[in-house]
């Protein structure tokens, strides 16, 4: 991975640079706005809950209304007054038409006598028109449950989920919703759908003396779960559905606007008091009826969708225990979490424009970046090369521009370096041997590196110009003026040589003059020995003799001078070859000097740090 990395580009790198910050910032924002969007999910199982809560509620005060109605009319000075009974024309009827017609919830109410008969019914609906009550007067009620519950005194007043303190209520009996036949024997055209609230009817002297019964329309109902249903749809949340059931499970109203395409609650009677949703398995339902309170998601298998469904149950209100029953507010999860997941879309779509963003960003940063270093790599490369007339052409003043400029003193340096150098060269060329570089304006290695030539070309001049003045002084006849510097390698071979071959010509010569002083005196004594010969003839032959020993002796050292002077020349002939060396140092030290020159080139590996970068 990191060999892989280090030959992955600046720009390639600047886009995961990028990428290393901006995709951690992208994914924390996307974990808060998912995290936001669970709230929201959260907030609306809460509110369809609470909805079913609401709506309870509501249909709760309106039954606690009817519930107190029933004790109300039952109360009415005309309901115990027998005298009125059984007359369809009587002043109770009367009153019965203006209650039914003023509080407008009403089908019937209907007076029963202890006996079951019945006493009196309304003979006109709310609006006014008169209805045919003669099948009810036929009817007897001896035998229903609520004539004889309210006949003992035996009244609504728990239900099984009501919440505390909702069971003070009492005086009334509640007939759970059901298609009545007798709202059906009056209202043939009805679905007849109703729910009864029944009380005793008592005499001045408090006795129980009746049963009065009302017949409440289960369309107040439906009106409420309509009311509702326009709020939430109102709210954006127009594929709602509203479902009541009764206490074991069995619809009783079941409001799906956007599916039948009608504001009216629809009564399919295959569905309404027949579908129970506790055994069909119905979650929600089961919940529901069980006195829970909630929301889950599950899949309606007719519509083929997710739906979202709060629960509750009816628990009552203001003392009245209420309706057993509950209450279903479904909406598909495309509306119910439309919010969340119009969140979840905008996060992604953020963060993908995002993403974008940092890598376009990435390659244009990388790429701005990386223009002006690949163009002081090449300019770096080609110092390496040897060209130090590259320019670049970068002027910021950031870090890329001091890096650039650096470049540029780098090469500044280089060039008087290598002006220096050449300038030593040519010099040493023409013989001059007495220039050095300047080392003004050079600082660390390239001051130490121009100090090192320079005491390098002093190595090589002190021993010349200490031969040299030897030589000097060996030319003026003193043979005696030897190399004395401390020198090392070829230099101090050649101070050997040297010093050895003045030791040999100066023992030559003093051979030499030996012999010259031993001719001389060996001339004299021939001169004396001639002066002899004049003396006298007798000692000429002895004379003679002795002339011819000595001129023998004298051809000997003649000889002996002979080589003497042959050793002399075998001794020029080696000071001959120590100048030859010293020649051959001479062209080495030019050698040397066209090495240095070539040693400044390998002052380029300094340009390698920069490739590094």
């Amino acid at each position: 991975m990191l060999s892989t990395l280090k030959k992955t580009s600046i720009q390639k790198k600047q886009i995961l640079s990028f990428l290393a910050v901006g995709v951690p910032s992208i994914i924390i924002l996307s974990f808060i706005a998912l995290s936001a969007t669970s709230d929201s999910n959260e907030r609306m199982n809460l509110r369809l809950a609470d909805t079913a809560q609401t709506l309870g509620e509501m249909i709760d005060r309106g039954m606690k209304e009817r519930y107190n109605d029933a004790q109300v009319f039952a109360a009415n000075p005309l309901a115990n007054d027998k005298e009125v009974w059984y007359d369809p024309s009587s002043a109770l009827i009367r009153s019965m038409n203006d209650l039914v017609r003023l509080y407008d919830v009403y089908y019937l109410t209907v007076l029963v006598d202890k006996d079951g008969r019945v006493a009196a019914v309304n003979s006109e609906d709310s609006d006014g028109k008169p209805l045919d009550t003669r099948a009810v007067y036929k009817m007897s009620f001896k035998s229903e449950p609520w004539f004889q519950n309210a006949i003992a005194g035996r009244f609504t007043t728990r239900q099984p989920f009501a919440a505390p303190g909702n069971d003070r209520s009492t005086g009334t009996w509640i007939d759970d919703v059901a298609v009545d036949p007798v709202v059906k024997a009056v209202f043939p055209g009805d679905v007849g759908l109703a729910v009864g609230f029944s009380a005793p009817v008592h005499d001045d002297a408090g006795n129980v003396v009746g049963v009065w019964k009302n017949y409440v329309r289960f369309s107040m109902v439906e009106e409420i779960v309509q009311s509702y249903y326009k709020r939430l749809a109102d709210d954006g949340l127009d594929g709602a559905e509203f479902t009541l059931l009764d206490g074991v499970g069995r619809v009783i109203v079941d409001y799906d606007p956007k599916l039948t395409g009608s504001a009216n609650v629809p009564h399919d009677m295959s569905v309404i008091l027949a579908l129970n949703l506790v055994e069909r398995g119905a979650e929600s339902a089961k919940r529901a009826v069980s006195g829970e309170k909630g929301a889950i998601v599950y899949t309606h298998t007719r519509k083929n969708v997710d739906l979202l469904a709060g629960y509750a149950h009816f628990s009552g209100a203001d003392g009245f225990p209420g309706m057993n029953w509950a209450a279903l507010v479904k909406v598909p999860t495309a509306q119910g979490y439309a919010v969340s997941i119009l969140l979840v879309l905008e996060t992604l779509i953020a963060a993908g424009a995002c993403l974008l963003l940092v890598i376009v960003f990435g390659f244009l940063m990388g790429k701005k970046m990386a223009r002006p270093m690949v163009k002081m790599a090449e300019a770096a490369q080609r110092m390496a090369a040897g060209d130090l007339d590259h320019k670049i052409d970068y002027d910021k003043a950031d870090e890329l521009g001091t890096l650039a400029r650096s470049l540029e003193a780098i090469s500044a340096t280089l060039h008087r370096f290598n002006g220096e150098l050449e300038g030593l060269v040519g010099y040493a060329r023409l013989g001059d041997l007495g220039k050095r570089c300047s080392i003004d304006g050079f600082q660390g290695s390239y001051r130490d590196l121009m100090e090192g030539v320079n005491s390098v070309l002093e190595a090589f001049v002190a021993p010349m110009r200490d031969l040299r003045e030897s030589l000097g002084a060996a030319a003026n006849g003193d043979l005696t003026s030897k190399m004395n510097g401390e020198y090392a390698g070829e230099y101090a071979a050649l101070k050997h040589a040297w010093n050895s071959t003045l030791d040999a010509l100066n023992a030559a010569l003093g051979e030499a003059l030996e012999s010259a002083e031993q001719v001389d005196r060996r001339s004299e004594q021939i001169g004396r020995s001639a002066k002899s010969l004049a003396d006298g003839a007798a000692e000429q032959a002895a004379t003679l003799e002795e002339i011819s020993a000595q001129m023998a002796q004298m051809s000997m050292q003649t000889k002996a001078n002979a080589d003497s002077a042959t050793t002399a020349n075998m001794l020029a002939e080696r000071a001959r070859d120590g100048a030859t060396r010293g020649d051959h140092a001479m062209n080495e030290m030019v050698e040397a000097m066209n090495a240095i020159e070539g040693s400044s080139k390998d002052i380029s590996r300094i340009i390698k740090v920069i490739d590094e970068i």
